[in-house]
């Protein structure tokens, strides 16, 4: 009997001690499979990221499609729609920003049964740039207020406002194309050309301990000001901020309110550059009046042909700047105007430099040339400058290589090590090719 007892136990214990090896093995297996999902992820988002940067630097300059076909067409007027008309044709002569939307497929891969700007988008700006006859941008017009629920076809609305939630929509759709939606896509390509930062630092006077908080922007809205440039604008929007009074900054350090200096600084400037005056105010006739109306600045802002950030690294983040000049030159190449006394009246045209660099003023179906010298006394509402040279592009792109490069001998050495061990299959990449989108449907 106590023979049979102890084979009993001795039996049971390794019955106990196979399972757990099992599980520890099947859960060894579990975290191996994970970890090469994981693995696979960072490599195809390391290729996605590369391509998306090659992408991007041969959208940069126009391609010989666009220069040999010179300046593209005008767009018809649809009843107050010249805030539109002028805002679309700053975007149309945008190198990179009009060359992906014209090579762009997203229309054919949306699933949206709605409208779609990024839809609409690719449809327009071929016909802008390629077209022989007056564009006609009707469903885009009679969609305003689903770029904009503020935005009503007919009525005179602001260019600004406009331009914001018209990259706003098109940066959306570009990130729906992710699993799930709605999450923010790295190599979203609006998000890259258009979406720089600014820094703000706020340092205690009685701790001297800073506070840096970062925002992103996609356009600078400067102060207008008599016989004020474009660079003493820029000036005025991150000149020093002193907290005090009811506005002292509560120092976590110090654990009350305190005096402190506040400074807003460029932290990352988007190789489009877009750089809007704040030409209208609201005045009040008295005190007691609780509506004012909309008052017009018509003070010029001299804004020039390039803008050198060398010459004001000052505006740039201390840490910053090293990366930021890299390249850093920028050239003018769209200019909107509004003419008239107040917002709601008047009327919006837009100067363009085209892809064979002769500038033109867009009027609504007009589009007739102009010289710079008239270019740069026209009262700029939003002026449109970007990079002249893509080195820091160039400098991530190679960067972003390298990384691949070690990465993959990584992957191989670990894979080859997985697959003797545990006989895990592994799946080739496949190279996706981008097709030159040609769509010059009428609307």
């Amino acid at each position: 009997m106590n023979n049979n007892y102890n084979y009993d136990l001795e039996l049971q214990k390794a019955l106990r001690l196979s399972e757990q090896s099992f599980k520890k093995e099947k859960q060894l297996r579990e975290e191996a499979k994970k970890l090469e999902q994981e693995m696979k992820a960072k490599q195809e988002a390391k290729w996605t990221e590369e391509k998306s940067y090659g992408m991007m630097l041969q959208l940069m300059k126009w391609q010989p499609l666009f220069t040999n076909r010179g300046v593209g067409s005008g767009l018809q007027n649809l009843g107050n729609s010249c805030f539109m008309n002028a805002t679309l044709q700053c975007l149309a002569y945008s190198p990179a920003f009009a060359q992906l939307l014209c090579q762009s497929n997203h229309s054919s891969q949306c699933k949206s049964n709605k409208f779609c700007a990024l839809c609409e988008m690719e449809r327009v700006i071929p016909q802008m740039l390629m077209g022989k006859q007056i564009v006609k941008p009707r469903n885009l017009f009679k969609n305003l207020p689903k770029v904009h629920d503020l935005l009503t076809p007919g009525c005179q609305e602001d260019a600004h406002e406009f331009i914001q939630a018209l990259l706003d929509k098109i940066e959306w759709a570009y990130d729906d194309q992710q699993k799930p939606k709605r999450r923010k896509d790295p190599q979203n390509p609006i998000r890259k050309l258009f979406t720089g930062a600014t820094k703000t630092c706020i340092q205690c006077a009685r701790c001297r301990q800073k506070s840096i908080t970062e925002e992103p922007f996609c356009c600078i809205s400067l102060e207008v000001d008599d016989n004020v440039g474009l660079g003493e604008a820029l000036g005025i929007f991150t000149q020093d901020e002193l907290m005090r009074g009811e506005d002292k900054y509560f120092c976590n350090n110090c654990n009350r309110k305190c005096v402190a200096h506040k400074k807003l600084t460029l932290s990352a400037i988007p190789p489009i550059l877009i750089l809007h005056f704040k030409r209208f105010c609201v005045e009040f006739q008295a005190s007691h009046h609780k509506q004012g109306t909309t008052k017009k600045l018509a003070d010029h802002v001299e804004f020039p042909q390039t803008l050198d950030f060398k010459q004001l690294k000052h505006l740039i983040f201390e840490e910053d700047q090293q990366t930021q000049l890299i390249d850093p030159e920028y050239e003018l190449y769209g200019v909107l105007v509004h003419s008239g006394p107040q917002l709601g009246y008047g009327h919006y045209y837009s100067l363009i430099k085209s892809p064979h660099g002769h500038w033109y003023r867009m009027n609504d179906m007009d589009v007739i040339p102009v010289t710079l010298k008239h270019v740069l006394r026209e009262q700029g509402y939003i002026v449109f400058y970007r990079r002249k040279t893509d080195n820091l592009m160039k400098c991530e792109l190679q960067r972003i290589k390298a990384q691949n490069g070690n990465f993959n001998v990584n992957m191989n050495n670990n894979n080859s090590i997985e697959q003797k061990q545990q006989h895990i299959p592994m799946n080739a990449n496949q190279n996706q090719n981008i097709n030159m989108n040609n769509n010059n449907n009428n609307n």
